[in-house]
């Protein structure tokens, strides 16, 4: 019995990362504040062109949207993506825009038993 389980554990881990992974990007190719925020801790360490610090939710969400509506997004890629298998995990990908191509980062920590991004970066290729 311990050795179906295994299998269908670890099916279901990774299942839940790719729909993590797909919902990230999609934000990020639609451009949408909201529902990547959705995603956010209490509180978010950002470093965007013209903005770094540590901010609460609210205010990531509005200083993201300020971004994102000065930057059309043509394409979103996640590149590469890790972590340890119980706390944290990242990803980062490439952000390609009307004013250049961007590197992304987020990084993610348990809270909760819910993964909730606690820092991203988005910076100049």
């Amino acid at each position: 019995m311990r050795l179906l389980l295994l299998p269908l554990l670890l099916f279901l881990t990774i299942s839940l990362n790719a729909q993590d992974s797909d919902r990230i990007s999609k934000c990020f190719i639609n451009g949408d504040a909201k529902k990547l925020a959705s995603h956010f801790n209490e509180s978010v360490e950002m470093n965007l062109p013209g903005n770094s610090g540590i901010y609460q939710k609210e205010q990531a969400k509005v200083i993201l949207n300020k971004f994102f509506a000065s930057n059309t997004i043509s394409e979103y890629e996640i590149k590469h993506k890790g972590g340890s298998k119980q706390k944290s995990k990242f990803h980062i990908g490439k952000l390609e825009t009307d004013k250049g191509t961007f590197r992304t980062y987020l990084l993610y920590n348990n809270v909760d038993g819910v993964m909730q991004i606690i820092e991203i970066r988005i910076e100049e290729e």
